[in-house]
């Protein structure tokens, strides 16, 4: 916490300035939740997910265009379930999106509770020595506010929400000005053109065939974690979320696999 302190105000001299920083590999790791709720129990979190399966899909190829020439990712099949030996941080359980919410301890709200049938599911699906370090009775409601967000709204072609959302994350952290147009912008490595082109090959397109096992096991997080969102995270005065209506009709759109949408208009 020392060291996160002193580095937010020497690389962001003078100003009134609101430091943060990103990280989001911290949501899912349960000793960095202690430490916010023990220092910084007032720290505004902001928070993006992604349909799994669209998730996935850029997790792979991400990792794909940016490992070192002489590592190789397994095929997606392979990584269905728990990350293992070189799988290189990648695999679907990583994609179960509410069991790395659960540990906020939103659901606890106004008190602790027994756990739902869904929540018992969600933390039954994680090996023995996960569960010991995420028993129902150890979580504890964080205070720290929550701004949750889907990937789709950054990118909303509807003017009306894509400024309502600027003006909610404007609010919501307390700036003086409007929150500017975001950025879009594709992170990875550059390579040389036939580096690239050896890569691209590589690169999957979730929607294929040969996918639907791993489509199948994203989808069960997809459909649980909307579910759970809805029914005991949200509920939770602390958190917030841009056009309440759209993000639900979101949800509804995590039921299905996305690669079945013209199924499912």
């Amino acid at each position: 916490p020392g060291l996160l302190v002193k580095r937010l105000y020497t690389q962001l001299l003078g100003g009134p300035y609101q430091r943060g920083y990103k990280a989001p590999a911290d949501i899912t790791q349960s000793h960095v939740i202690d430490i916010f709720h023990t220092y910084w129990p007032h720290a505004k979190l902001i928070l993006g997910i992604r349909h799994p399966v669209r998730w996935y899909e850029s997790l792979y190829n991400f990792r794909v265009q940016n490992l070192p020439d002489d590592q190789h990712l397994p095929h997606p099949t392979k990584l269905i379930g728990a990350c293992g030996k070189r799988s290189f941080h990648t695999c679907t359980q990583k994609g179960d999106f509410a069991f790395s919410l659960f540990k906020l301890g939103k659901h606890n709200y106004p008190e602790p509770r027994p756990a739902t049938e869904l929540e018992s599911l969600i933390l039954s699906r994680y090996s023995s020595r996960v569960r010991a370090r995420t028993k129902m009775e150890e979580i504890r409601l964080i205070t720290n506010p929550v701004f949750l967000f889907e990937l789709g709204q950054l990118g909303d072609s509807n003017t009306t929400r894509n400024e309502q959302f600027r003006r909610s994350v404007t609010d919501f952290l307390g700036l003086k000005e409007m929150l500017p147009p975001l950025p879009h912008r594709i992170p990875g490595m550059q390579q040389s053109a036939e580096e690239q082109e050896r890569r691209d090959k590589l690169k999957i397109n979730i929607c294929d065939d040969e996918f639907v096992p791993v489509r199948a096991e994203l989808v069960e997080y997809s459909q649980r974690t909307s579910q759970w969102l809805r029914s005991s995270f949200l509920p939770n005065p602390t958190v917030v979320v841009s056009s309440p209506e759209y993000f639900d009709q979101i949800m509804n759109d995590w039921m299905h696999d996305p690669c079945d949408k013209f199924k499912h208009p």
